[in-house]
């Protein structure tokens, strides 16, 4: 991988990432439309329960709408607190440093490299063969990472760098 590949690959993801962080004012404007709806169906079982109306499916319903709200509430305080920073960043050195680290683990434990891979992408990881010159051997690497595992931390985007981008295999011990 050279000096200008890491760097567009670096660039990718972090595209991939602000996309990402831009979907939560879709999803705050959906929680918000469901939380004011829930509210107003709890807010008229409440009215009925306090006109003296008493019934257990009521009591029941409105339980479950409670329990529906404090999900969709704490759904939305995760997402703003997530909004309020800027999306992270993935710099050109850490990539390289990851892919380093990947090759490492390639060269000397095939199979648990496998497992870690695989634990983070959705579906499997295709590998295609491409032309090649004389004493290399290329392929074009494609496969999905999980969302939640590119959020959770940025091992994951290492592996999204890998899963998304053409490299020389003999680089990484394939």
């Amino acid at each position: 991988m050279t000096a200008p590949m890491i760097e567009a690959l670096a660039t990718m993801v972090n595209a991939q990432l602000e996309a990402v962080f831009q979907g939560h004012d879709a999803r705050t404007a959906e929680l918000a439309h469901e939380i004011e709806r829930l509210e107003g169906q709890a807010s008229h079982l409440v009215r009925f329960l306090a006109t003296g109306g008493d019934s257990p499916a009521v009591r029941a319903e409105l339980r479950a709408i409670e329990t529906t709200l404090a999900g969709l509430r704490a759904e939305w305080a995760t997402i703003e607190k997530a909004s309020a920073l800027p999306p992270p960043r993935v710099h050109p050195a850490w990539v390289m440093t990851k892919l380093e680290r990947l090759d490492a683990l390639l060269r000397q434990d095939p199979q648990r490299a496998k497992v870690e891979i695989l634990k983070h992408l959705d579906g499997d990881l295709v590998i295609v063969p491409r032309p090649s010159g004389p004493g290399e051997r290329r392929a074009e690497i494609s496969g999905r990472a999980k969302a939640d595992s590119l959020l959770r931390g940025q091992e994951a985007v290492c592996l999204q760098v890998v899963a998304g981008a053409g490299f020389e295999p003999a680089t990484f011990g394939l």
